[in-house]
């Protein structure tokens, strides 16, 4: 029988490093670049187009090694999927960290982005796919979006001390650029030791080992009762040793509301508030030191923030999550094209600097871990890395443009360059009130039942799983005394007739 390791150490060993490094390596480089010894080395760097193009590399790598899952996420697992990830980007670290020249640092910095690109793809499914218990799936990959900001802020931390060697050696940025790699040696040494999905070796006929990762998240024996009754209990996940040429129900819907989502995340002003809060602050007028502070605290206070959709993600569901978090972004923005009109004015500039930092609390509500997850849960099993793969890699995409396109932005439209994002975040609040369901408390395979009757029926998706019409979960004793548990879900909008979805063992 194989054994692995469960849940708890895929967050802590596997997520945690990955996304900390994903968010560091993504504004870490933006800071060093003005660095004297950084400077020394690359004078290239001091024209604002090569500036972009080298900082930004890191997200078009990120980009391709999404999209490359689309290939290698059904061919190589949940767990070899991470580790080659984890090993491409260790091999881009290295040449980024030990660069002389500046065709080394663009080449590490595309390695570094494919990596991360590929883990982004494929850790929020596996985690969700070893998820047993469909109402703690949710904090498991909310926690993907509190490491990524807990990167964000230390890369903002460490850029701010390093400083104050005044940039003039070159340990001030080769330090800093070498230092993800110890949290991405860890994820590569864990995630050989993680189970693999079990789902995953379902859709590739290998029963066995799938019922052995059961056991061991489960914590019983192979040929246990407990096993057999989690098999009875899902039997749509057992289905998949017997495919279907079919497509699965809704397929192309299900793929756009992820794309949509993740396209929302950087296209309504994440990036643009988040990386480029230094250039905010110092358009506002403070100092190279108040603007470096500035930057690093609204950075931290996005990371305390991400706590909110961790706390409330089963208890609010996604939909009214996503709502607030788009509602309150596109207030933010509107405020902030107002007084940056008026940037002249001393109160104006106090209130686009509360702007940035409320903008910091909207977006984690639901663009900073909730995208990931809503991704992963909308997906049927057998395109869920596909789909994963194409939502991320327009993530990156969009993370690119916006990297590039800013500086240009400001040179060109200054204020006006907000009215973009938002005009685009002030469409989230309709479109997700429309057009997505709601996913809380319900399994995997209990979705692709929700999209099988929407074909059957005709039903936009939000008529029958609106935020309104959440599932409640209603927990009842076994009869028998037993340790089990009747998992029954009601629809409040359904009639009052329950239907029993699952016998989920307590774990």
């Amino acid at each position: 029988m194989r054994h692995g390791l469960g849940t708890r150490p895929l967050n802590a060993l596997v997520a945690l490093p990955s996304f900390f490094v994903l968010g560091y390596s993504q504004s870490s480089l933006g800071g060093l670049v003005k660095f004297d010894d950084f400077k020394l080395h690359f004078p290239q760097c001091t024209d604002p187009t090569i500036q972009g193009i080298t900082v930004s590399s890191y997200t078009l790598g990120a980009a391709l090694g999404a999209f490359a899952t689309f290939y290698l996420g059904n061919r190589l697992g949940r767990r070899r999927s991470a580790m080659l990830g984890a090993t491409v980007a260790i091999v881009g670290l290295v040449l980024q960290a030990s660069s002389f020249a500046l065709a080394q640092l663009i080449l590490g910095r595309v390695l570094v982005g494919l990596g991360v690109g590929i883990q982004s793809a494929t850790v929020p499914v596996w985690q969700s796919e070893l998820s047993i218990v469909s109402s703690k799936r949710g904090a498991l990959v909310i926690f993907d979006g509190i490491c990524l900001a807990l990167g964000i802020a230390s890369a903002a931390w460490v850029n701010l001390g390093f400083s104050f060697i005044g940039g003039r050696s070159a340990l001030a940025w080769r330090l800093p650029s070498a230092l993800p790699l110890v949290p991405m040696l860890v994820s590569l040494a864990a995630s050989a030791l993680v189970l693999e999905s079990p789902r995953w070796l379902l859709s590739v006929h290998r029963e066995e080992r799938a019922r052995e990762g059961i056991a061991t998240l489960l914590n019983a024996r192979s040929g246990a009762t407990q096993v057999d009754e989690y098999a009875r209990a899902e039997p749509s996940l057992w289905k998949l040793v017997r495919p279907d040429d079919g497509c699965p129900p809704r397929l192309r819907t299900r793929a756009a509301l992820a794309v949509v989502t993740q396209a929302f995340q950087q296209l309504s002003g994440g990036g643009l508030i988040s990386y480029y809060s230094g250039t905010l602050f110092s358009q506002l007028g403070f100092d190279a030191t108040e603007t470096r502070v500035l930057s690093a605290t609204a950075l931290t206070f996005k990371l305390v923030c991400t706590l909110i959709p961790f706390l409330l993600i089963e208890r609010l569901g996604r939909r009214r999550l996503l709502i607030v978090s788009g509602a309150g972004m596109a207030s933010v923005l509107v405020v902030l094209v107002i007084t940056s009109a008026y940037s002249s004015a001393r109160g104006a500039v106090y209130v686009s600097t509360a702007c940035i930092y409320l903008f910091n609390l909207f977006l984690p509500i639901g663009f900073l871990g909730v995208n990931y997850l809503y991704c992963a849960e909308i997906a049927p099993q057998t395109y869920r890395a596909p789909i994963s793969a194409l939502s991320t890699g327009v993530h990156w995409c969009g993370n690119f443009i916006v990297a590039m396109v800013t500086p240009v932005g400001f040179a060109s439209l200054s204020w006006g360059y907000y009215i973009i994002f938002t005009v685009i975040a002030s469409a989230i609040v309709p479109t997700v009130y429309f057009f997505f369901p709601e996913t809380s408390g319900l399994s995997l395979e209990e979705i692709d039942d929700f999209f099988a009757e929407l074909r059957r029926e005709h039903t936009p998706p939000s008529r029958v799983m609106g935020a309104d019409d959440a599932c409640d979960v209603e927990l009842v004793g076994s009869s028998g005394g037993g340790d089990d548990v009747d998992a029954k879900v009601r629809s409040s909008s359904s009639s009052s007739s329950e239907r029993v979805y699952a016998s989920f063992p307590k774990v």
